[in-house]
C-alpha cells in the first residue's frame, strides 16, 4: 500500500505509534524475564524496572491529558531505559546459546552475531518507513533560550510531539522494532545462519506491516489488538524457524558447546592414552592423577586448567595465546560459572 498523503495530525500518529511500540516492548520483555533479568522488568538491585518506568510515563502524559496539554515528550522520555532494559534481557538471556555480546555496538566497533542482525534490522525497517509512511516537515520552532526546535504543534485534543530522529517516520517504524530483537535471539537460538536470518527479519517485517500501515491511517481499533496481535505474528515466524532448524543434525556449536566439546575431548583424550605416564615423571603424574581424581568435584574442568598449562612453551606460544583468550572471554562474559554447573 503506497500512502497517497499524510496523515492529517502527525503528533496524533506518531504518540499513538510510541505508545504501542512501548507497550509491546513490555510485554515481550515480561515474557523473556528469567531469575537473572527479573530486575530489569521488576525492578530491583538499584535498577529501575520497565514496568514501572512505563507505568510512570503513562500516568504522566495521562495527567497532561487531563490539563488540556497533552505532551508525548513524558513518554518520549521513558523509552530509552525500556528499550535498554528490554536490549539487557535478550543479550543476557542469549548467553546460554553462545552470545558473548554484552551492549549495543555501533558500525565501527566489532560485531557478532546479534548486533549485526539488529543493524540489519534497523536498515529494512528505516526502508520502509522512508518508502511507505512519510509524515511532513516538523514546524521550526524556538525554545526560551533560543534554540531551534523542531515540532508537531498540537492542541488540546492532539498531543505535541518532538521527532527523536531527523525524519518522523524513524520514529513510527520504532513500534515494531522490539519484535526484530526478540526474532534474532530465537536465530542465534537455533544456529541460523545469517543470511537466512535476514530473510527471516524480512517475513517479520512484511507481516507487521498491516499494524503499521493501520495506526498510520488512523484506524482506531487494530485487529487483534497490536501488542498481541503482533506477539502472535512473531511467534509465527519463530515456530517457522524451529521447525527448520530446531531438529537439525550437526548443527553449529555455540561458545558453551564448543568449550565443553573440547573439556571432554581433552579429558578422553588423555584417560585413553595407555603411555602417559610413562611420559612425565613421577612429579607430573601425582599433579595428573590429581587432576582427574574421580572425587573431584569440577574434573572436566581441572583438566582443562591442566592441558592450559601444559601447553605452556614457547614452541606452542599461539596455542597457549589462544586458549588464555579463551579463557578470559568465558570468565568476562560470565558463561564459566553456567559451563561449572552444566559438567559438575
Amino acid at each position: 500500500m503506497k500512502t497517497a498523503r499524510f496523515p492529517p495530525h502527525p503528533g496524533k500518529i506518531l504518540t499513538r505509534s510510541l505508545q504501542l511500540g512501548l507497550s509491546a516492548t513490555a510485554y515481550l520483555a515480561k515474557t523473556r524475564t528469567t531469575k537473572a533479568t527479573k530486575h530489569l522488568y521488576e525492578g530491583g538491585k538499584g535498577c529501575r524496572g520497565i514496568k514501572d518506568i512505563l507505568k510512570e510515563g503513562k500516568a504522566n502524559y495521562q495527567q497532561s491529558k487531563r490539563e488540556g496539554r497533552p505532551d508525548a515528550s513524558h513518554l518520549q522520555k521513558k523509552e530509552n531505559n525500556i528499550r535498554r532494559n528490554h536490549h539487557k534481557i535478550v543479550l543476557n538471556t542469549s548467553v546460554s546459546y553462545g552470545n558473548i555480546e554484552t551492549k549495543r555496538k555501533r558500525m565501527k566497533e566489532d560485531r557478532k552475531y546479534i548486533n549485526n542482525l539488529a543493524d540489519y534490522y534497523g536498515a529494512i525497517i528505516r526502508t520502509l518507513g522512508a518508502e511507505k509512511f512519510q509524515f511532513p516537515p516538523p514546524m521550526q520552532t524556538y525554545t526560551e533560550d533560543g534554540k531551534i526546535r523542531w515540532v508537531y504543534p498540537g492542541n488540546t485534543r492532539i498531543p505535541e510531539f518532538v521527532p527523536q530522529h531527523t525524519a518522523a517516520e524513524l520514529d513510527f517504524v520504532d513500534m515494531i522494532r522490539p519484535h526484530g530483537l526478540e526474532l534474532i535471539r530465537q536465530c542465534l537460538k537455533y544456529s541460523v545462519p545469517m543470511r537466512d536470518a535476514r530473510r527471516y527479519l524480512d517475513e517479520l517485517v512484511r507481516r507487521l506491516t498491516p499494524f503499521l500501515e493501520q495506526v498510520y491511517s488512523g484506524q482506531r481499533k487494530i485487529e487483534y489488538g497490536f501488542v498481541r496481535g503482533s506477539a502472535k505474528v512473531l511467534r509465527e515466524v519463530v515456530e517457522e524457524v524451529r521447525a527448520k532448524y530446531g531438529g537439525t543434525n550437526g548443527r553449529p556449536l555455540s561458545i558453551t558447546g564448543k568449550v565443553s566439546h573440547f573439556l571432554r575431548e581433552s579429558l578422553s583424550k588423555f584417560l585413553v592414552d595407555s603411555n602417559f605416564k610413562d611420559k612425565h615423571d613421577s612429579s607430573d603424574t601425582m599433579i595428573t592423577e590429581e587432576v582427574f581424581n574421580s572425587n573431584s568435584k569440577y574434573p572436566l574442568l581441572d583438566s582443562f586448567f591442566f592441558d592450559l598449562a601444559d601447553s605452556c612453551d614457547t614452541k606452542t606460544s599461539s596455542d597457549w595465546k589462544k586458549r588464555v583468550k579463551e579463557l578470559r572471554k568465558l570468565i568476562k562474559n560470565k558463561i564459566l560459572g553456567r559451563m561449572m554447573q552444566g559438567i559438575s
